[in-house]
C-alpha cells in the first residue's frame, strides 16, 4: 500500500510538472487563457467550498503552481523585452518583492516551511499582478474579459439562489456550506466572492454608460441586445444580491468604488441613479416572496445585527480591531530597528491576546487586515512601499478616467473606468482581508495601463524638445 501511495505521488508530481511547463508557455503568449482559468478555478472553489488541497510533503493549494508559473512568466516577459512598458509601478513592485526576500530567508531559518504558507498571502497577488502589468494594454480583448467577468458573476448569483432555496427547503446538502457564513443566515458565500458578484454587477454598469452616453456611433463595446436593453435592472440585481449576503466590507467597497466614479463621470452617476429606483423596485419584489415564506422577519433581522454588530461589543468588528491593536503592541514590544524597518520573519505567526472589554482571549489567525499583515511582515519601509504602489496607480487612473475624452467609445476606454473602481474596491476590501489573487489581475492591469501612460508622456515630451 505504501509503494502504492509513492507511485500515485510520483505521477502526480510528474504531471504537475509537465502541465505547470506547458501552462508557463501558454501563459507567456496569452493573457487571456491565464484570466479565464483562474475565474473558472475561483467559481470552482466556491461551488467546491474550497479546491482540494494536495499533500507531496507539504500541502499545496491548487493556485500554488499557477502562482508561480504566471509570476515567472510575468518576469520573463518584461526581462527579455516582450513589453516596453515598466514604469512607476513597475519598480515599486519589485522593490516590495525584494524587500520580501530579508524577511523570507529570515523566516525559513527561524521557523522552516512555517513561512512558505505565510508568503502565499503576499506572493499570489504580487505575482499576478506583476504578470498582468506585462502585456501592452492596447492590445488586450477587454470585450473578452468583460465577458469572463459577467459570466463568473453571473455563476456566483445562481449558486447564491440555490444555496437560498435549499436552506429554505431544508435539505441535508444545506451543512457542507454552512461554516462558510459562520452560522448566519443568507451569507451562503464569503466575502471575496460576494465581491466578484458586486464588482461584476457594476462592470455591468460601467458597459451601459459608456455605451449609453459616448457620443461616439462606433461603439466597440461587448454590450448588446437583450444584455443592453437590461443592463440597469440586471446590475440592480446582482448589487441586491451582494447586499442580501451580509458582509459589511463588500458594502464599504461598492461604496467606495460608485463614489468614486460618480465624481469622474457624471453620466456614471445618472446610470447609478436610475439603477437605484430598480434595485428598491427589485427588493420590494423580493421581500414579497421571503414574508409569504416566513422569512422575512430572518432577513430583517439579520440585516439589524449586521448594522448593529459594528458597535457591539464581542462582536466580530470589536474582535478585528482589538486584535489590530494587539498584534501592533506585541510587533513593538518584541521588535528591534530591523524588524520595525523590515519586519518580522515569515511564519512567525500571529498569535495575540485580545483584552476584550474586562475579559482577555487568545487568537492566532490573520490580521484580517492587509496593511497590517505587510506591516508585521515587511516593516515601514514595505508597507510604505505597498501604499505607494497602490496610491500611484489609483491616483493616475483617477486623473486619467477624469480627463479622458469619452468620444472614443473603444473597450479600452471604459474598461480604464472599472480598473478605476476595481482598484479603489481593493483599496477598501484590504482594511478587512488580504490581498485577493483574481483581484491582482485587475490591480496588473492598471499598472501596465499607469505604465503606458508614463511612456507615452515621456516620448511625447522628447518629441516636444526635439522639435525645439
Amino acid at each position: 500500500m505504501l509503494v502504492l501511495f509513492s507511485a500515485i505521488g510520483g505521477v502526480f508530481a510528474i504531471v504537475l510538472a509537465i502541465g505547470s511547463i506547458a501552462t508557463f508557455f501558454v501563459a507567456c503568449r496569452s493573457f487571456e487563457f491565464v484570466f479565464g482559468v483562474t475565474l473558472a478555478l475561483f467559481c470552482l472553489d466556491a461551488i467546491a467550498v474550497g479546491l482540494p488541497i494536495f499533500s507531496i510533503g507539504k500541502n499545496i493549494q491548487i493556485f500554488d503552481p499557477l502562482a508561480i508559473v504566471v509570476f515567472l512568466a510575468g518576469l520573463s516577459r518584461i526581462a527579455f523585452g516582450f513589453t516596453k512598458n515598466v514604469g512607476t509601478p513597475h519598480w515599486l513592485q519589485i522593490s516590495l518583492l525584494a524587500l520580501m526576500v530579508i524577511p523570507l530567508a529570515t523566516g525559513f531559518k527561524a521557523n522552516g516551511m512555517a513561512a512558505a504558507p505565510d508568503f502565499r498571502w503576499f506572493f499570489h497577488f504580487l505575482a499576478f499582478s506583476l504578470y498582468a502589468s506585462s502585456f501592452d494594454f492596447n492590445r488586450i480583448d477587454f470585450d473578452r474579459l468583460a465577458k469572463y467577468m459577467l459570466i463568473a458573476g453571473a455563476s456566483i448569483a445562481l449558486l447564491v439562489y440555490f444555496r437560498w432555496v435549499a436552506e429554505a427547503a431544508g435539505l441535508s446538502i444545506a451543512n457542507t456550506w454552512f461554516q462558510v457564513g459562520a452560522g448566519r443566515r443568507f451569507r451562503v458565500i464569503n466575502a471575496a466572492q460576494t465581491y466578484v458578484l458586486a464588482q461584476a454587477a457594476l462592470l455591468l454598469l460601467v458597459m451601459k454608460t459608456v455605451t449609453t452616453d459616448c457620443p461616439s456611433k462606433n461603439s466597440s463595446t461587448g454590450i448588446s441586445g437583450f444584455l443592453s436593453r437590461s443592463a440597469i435592472a440586471i446590475a440592480g440585481l446582482g448589487l441586491i444580491t451582494a447586499f442580501a449576503l451580509m458582509h459589511r466590507s463588500v458594502w464599504a467597497c461598492c461604496i467606495a468604488g460608485i463614489v468614486t466614479l460618480s465624481v469622474v463621470a457624471p453620466e456614471f452617476r445618472k446610470q447609478v441613479i436610475r439603477m437605484s429606483w430598480v434595485s428598491s423596485l427589485l427588493m420590494i419584489v423580493a421581500l414579497v416572496p421571503l414574508g409569504a415564506f416566513g422569512y422575512l422577519d430572518t432577513f430583517f433581522d439579520s440585516l439589524a445585527k449586521s448594522v448593529s454588530e459594528v458597535g457591539e461589543h464581542h462582536s466580530s468588528f470589536a474582535d478585528r480591531y482589538l486584535g489590530w491593536q494587539a498584534l501592533l503592541q506585541e510587533w513593538w514590544v518584541r521588535g528591534n530597528i530591523l524588524n520595525y524597518a523590515t519586519g518580522l520573519p515569515f511564519g512567525s505567526g500571529y498569535y495575540r491576546r485580545i483584552a476584550e472589554f474586562g475579559s482577555s482571549y487568545y487568537a492566532e489567525y490573520t490580521p484580517h487586515n492587509f496593511y497590517i499583515q505587510t506591516l508585521l511582515r515587511t516593516g515601514i519601509v514595505g508597507v510604505a512601499l505597498f501604499c505607494s504602489l497602490v496610491a500611484a496607480t489609483g491616483a493616475r487612473l483617477f486623473l486619467s478616467a477624469k480627463n479622458s475624452d469619452r468620444s472614443n467609445n473603444s473597450s479600452a476606454t471604459w474598461f480604464k473606468f472599472f480598473l478605476l473602481l476595481a482598484v479603489t474596491m481593493q483599496a477598501v476590501f484590504m482594511f478587512a482581508y488580504g490581498a485577493r489573487l483574481e483581484q491582482g489581475l485587475f490591480f496588473g492591469l492598471a499598472m501596465g495601463y499607469v505604465a503606458l501612460q508614463q511612456r507615452q508622456k515621456e516620448a511625447t515630451s522628447v518629441r516636444e524638445v526635439n522639435s525645439l
